[in-house]
């Protein structure tokens, strides 16, 4: 869509006020949703609004030009970025607010893909969460036949670049002449966009289909409107209920909330002592012996004490606390597969791909194991690596692996050939794999959840919607697998 003009694509819209937009953004979230973190941009282009909302918030991008992708990992260096289109992406998580911004949403073609862009986006937001969509001009407010002309004088950059505005079958049509001239030479090359005129009620009724409160903002950022979407909070019952399985270190050990543990401790009872005071009696023999193995000398009853305090943090959930903790850990045993393993985990808790892909690859070379490859890999793909991330999955063996382990590989590939743009493959592998045992366990039914959420996405209801009933039967609390059935119920 961008081949051509991603280069100059900044050059164009430096017009635009990012800094004042990202600040409007900032004031609309806080005013609805003070405690919100986490933030997904998707058509985020050259990552110009992320640039100024990733001060504030955990953020990440999606975009299907790869060209614009790539300005945007440099404007955000350790943000991650993924390649996929906006009705069809799965990205294993959910954010407090997913935007979509500058009309990007006009690129649906008809009211079926809007709904089912809302849709997709709609669910990667948290219970109680937001989804800002920015949308194109309404049919009211379209000039056909406008002539427009933007002009860049730069030192070493000359843009000119005209176009014409048509309409064809609803939609709007611009044909973009461009006329590029640097110290190397001048090109010429034109580009087509066509972006759907919806009216405020298709707007209002694909959020609405999407289970979203809804909000017009008339001005929103820059003349065009702002709708606000707004999740129904009582989605959330005990954490457990999600658009995907949450991303959960492999092993054993599984909490409640579908995340596991890292080796080497318990989660405290009600009434035990907190974090700071769990006693290194209560790590398992093993690991008290790899630590005392690994330390430098002298210091073994400290880094049993502190690692101790790390487990102890993670078990409740301190993320932070168990990073620093754990870095602390590791300055005194460098070389302790337990500490590494524990920081990579941490780390990947709180969305840190890059530091948790270090320490779980540490941990990896250390123990010569691939018990941690599903989540390694899950860094990789949430690094913008899906090719990485498949050859790890690829590399565990069922009869060497934990069957919980291995299942959680097949769900990160099938994740990481989706992000690739091959479903039909990700549903082929996992509809190959033992996913109707005698003895139904967790790990089967977040197979299950991904493969009816990757056959809805290729629109085939009737077998999304089985799986999705079959989960519900199963274990109607685990996700929000009913609601999905009977949403799929008036498309099968």
């Amino acid at each position: 869509m961008f081949d051509r003009s991603a280069a100059v694509y900044d050059a164009i819209y430096r017009f635009k006020n990012y800094t004042a937009e990202a600040d409007r953004i900032r004031e609309l979230i806080g005013e609805r949703s003070p405690d919100a973190r986490s933030l997904l941009d998707v058509a985020c282009g050259t990552g110009k609004h992320l640039a100024e909302l990733g001060h504030f918030f955990s953020v990440a991008g999606l975009d299907l030009d790869r060209q614009l992708l790539a300005i945007a990992r440099r404007h955000n260096p350790g943000v991650p970025f993924h390649e996929g289109n906006m009705g069809d992406f799965h990205l294993r998580r959910r954010f407090d607010v997913v935007t979509c911004l500058f009309s990007s949403i006009g690129y649906m073609s008809s009211e079926p893909l809007l709904r089912r862009a809302v849709s997709c986006m709609a669910g990667h937001v948290t219970p109680g969460g937001l989804l800002l969509i920015e949308p194109w001009l309404t049919p009211d407010r379209w000039q056909e036949g406008l002539l427009g002309a933007v002009f860049v004088d730069d030192p070493d950059l000359k843009v000119a670049r005209f176009n014409s505005s048509a309409v064809k079958d609803g939609c709007s049509v611009m044909d973009m002449h461009y006329l590029v001239t640097r110290p190397s030479g001048t090109e010429y090359f034109t580009e087509t966009h066509s972006l759907m005129l919806f009216n405020d009620g298709q707007y209002r009724e694909a959020l609405v289909a999407a289970g979203l409160s809804v909000e017009h903002e008339p001005e929103g950022l820059m003349g065009r409107g702002l709708y606000i979407g707004t999740a129904d909070k009582s989605r959330m019952n005990d954490g457990r209920r999600d658009a995907a399985p949450q991303r959960g270190p492999a092993g054993q050990g599984r909490e409640s909330g579908g995340r596991k543990q890292a080796r080497g401790h318990q989660k405290p009872a009600p009434g035990r002592a907190g974090p700071a005071d769990v006693p290194a009696a209560h790590l398992p023999d093993e690991v008290a012996h790899e630590l005392r193995s690994t330390v430098r000398p002298g210091k073994g009853g400290i880094v049993l004490e502190v690692f101790s305090q790390a487990a102890g943090a993670f078990a409740e959930e301190d993320f932070t606390a168990a990073i620093r903790l754990g870095e602390e850990a590791k300055h005194l045993a460098l070389r302790s597969a337990a500490i590494r393993e524990l920081l990579g985990l941490a780390y990947y808790r709180t969305d840190a791909w890059q530091e948790a892909a270090k320490e779980l690859s540490a941990f990896r070379r250390i123990t010569g194991t691939s018990d941690q490859n599903p989540v390694l890999a899950d860094c990789y793909r949430a690094m913008g690596k899906p090719e990485r991330a498949l050859e790890l999955c690829n590399e565990l063996d069922p009869r060497k692996v934990p069957a919980p382990v291995f299942a959680e590989g097949l769900i990160v590939a099938a994740g990481a050939l989706a992000d690739m743009g091959r479903a039909d493959e990700a549903i082929a592998g996992l509809e190959r794999a033992d996913i109707r045992p005698e003895a139904v366990e967790e790990h089967h039914l977040r197979i299950w959840y991904v493969l009816g959420n990757l056959l809805e996405s290729r629109g085939r209801y009737s077998q999304a919607r089985a799986w999705f009933e079959a989960l519900a039967a199963a274990d109607p609390d685990l996700t929000d697998a009913p609601e999905r059935a009977r949403k799929l119920a008036s498309k099968a």
